[in-house]
């Protein structure tokens, strides 16, 4: 097993039926002393599994979080001295690399008074000795991490090797988005699971939905007047329509209030939809208080109209875009469409002259997801990541695709870049 030096109290078991080790390792001597209280004499090796080279970032958070090189090397050092040099250090991360599609997850905290949510950047650049796209890191203090750990390795003896080249590097310049194909819609040629007949919206776990969005549809008859929409609980993002019309969204982080539906949308003769649609931002993967629910979609059952539970029939789709085939949608000319409602794909195109990596950067978009010639490169939204990551074998000499499927502000083109782009 291996956890810090408090989590080792609940998370192994003395003896020798399991090897206990710990991370984190910041005093390498205490974290030695609490590993022997576990392991048998003679048969606990001081291995620290994460000798924290960085930190990770959340989104919304204002900078790239990391560490100094000075500081990482010192405690590295510490760990290496114990038992007369025969520490040992896992580095995490050497090369921390990117959460493409879904796969970012989230942290928990629970001391925090209104954030306690908090998802992962889709970079897990780390501030790592090799950083996101290969490069040698930088610490916070300007010093460069990789060299500096080549140089504490020797000094115990290590050999070390000079780094390979940096794959090639593309910068194919704007990129304009210049179709659309609006997702209201088009509801089933986005979906990859789907369950008809519900009384009321169930989790996205229970019809094997497990990353993306999740929506629910039914139709409903309004009242004369304004109304008011309740969804109790959901996770992560909530989008709510009546026909095209946005009501707003709310976050799981937010204080839950009423979606407003003014009397113009709808007479009460007229049965019109009503679309709940979820996004899935992460799943906690770390802290007891958190991971006690990680289902995501709507988890209150039917939403309440002017407080009364909805009566309805609903469909819910999953929308993982798994198996969306991009060239077989019909798209329309931004130009010329009157699809303004979004949700919404957007599609353009770069040339490049031969594969190459390159830096997607997103800014003129709000939040969403990004994909390049069919791979799910994955989310962007605020600070402080402004470009994504695109590996060389992801695109090819020629036309390459770019489709962004875009949930709150939509420019008109975004960029490709050399360079990645952090506050």
């Amino acid at each position: 097993t291996t956890d810090n030096e408090w989590g080792v109290e609940h998370g192994s078991l003395p003896g020798d039926s399991l090897l206990t080790l710990v991370d984190g390792c910041e005093n390498a001597a205490k974290s030695k002393t609490k590993q022997d209280r576990f392991n048998p004499s003679g048969k606990s090796p001081f291995i620290c599994t994460e000798t924290y080279t960085g930190w990770l970032t959340h989104w919304g958070e204002g900078k790239l979080e990391g560490k100094r090189t000075e500081d990482v090397i010192r405690v590295s050092k510490q760990i290496l001295d114990v038992n007369g040099g025969k520490g040992n250090v896992n580095l995490y991360m050497a090369h921390g690399g990117t959460n493409f599609g879904f796969w970012a997850g989230a942290n928990w905290d629970k001391n925090a008074k209104d954030n306690k949510y908090q998802p992962d950047l889709t970079s897990y650049d780390y501030n790592a000795p090799i950083s996101e796209g290969g490069e040698q890191g930088t610490g916070k203090d300007g010093k460069n991490k990789y060299t500096a750990y080549q140089d504490l390795f020797r000094s115990y003896g290590a050999k070390t090797y000079d780094p390979p080249a940096l794959p090639p590097r593309g910068n194919w310049g704007d990129i304009e988005l210049d179709q659309v194909f609006p997702l209201l819609p088009n509801m089933d040629r986005l979906t990859s699971v789907s369950v008809r007949g519900l009384e009321a919206p169930v989790h996205a776990e229970s019809f094997k939905c497990y990353s993306g969005f999740v929506s629910y549809q039914t139709t409903v008859r309004l009242p004369n007047g304004d109304s008011e929409l309740w969804v109790d609980d959901f996770h992560d993002r909530l989008h709510v329509f009546v026909g095209s019309k946005s009501l707003g969204l709310q976050y799981r982080n937010e204080n839950r209030r009423a979606f407003k539906i003014p009397a113009s949308t709808a007479s009460s003769d007229d049965a019109i939809e009503l679309t709940l649609f979820v996004e899935h931002m992460g799943r906690i993967n770390f802290d007891p208080e958190g991971m006690r629910d990680t289902r995501v979609g709507v988890l209150s059952g039917s939403p309440r109209l002017n407080g009364a539970a909805l009566n309805a029939e609903w469909t819910a789709r999953c929308h993982d875009f798994a198996d969306v085939d991009f060239d077989a949608l019909t798209w329309e000319d931004r130009d010329k469409s009157n699809a303004g409602v979004l949700p919404a794909l957007f599609r353009g195109q770069f040339h490049a002259l031969a594969p190459a990596d390159t830096y997607l950067w997103t800014d003129p978009f709000a939040k969403g997801v990004a994909f390049v010639n069919g791979h799910n490169l994955g989310r962007y939204w605020t600070k402080p990541q402004h470009t994504l990551y695109v590996p060389g074998p992801w695109t090819r000499a020629g036309v390459n695709s770019v489709v962004l499927f875009e949930l709150a502000g939509a420019g008109k083109s975004i960029r490709s870049q050399k360079t990645a782009h952090f506050d």
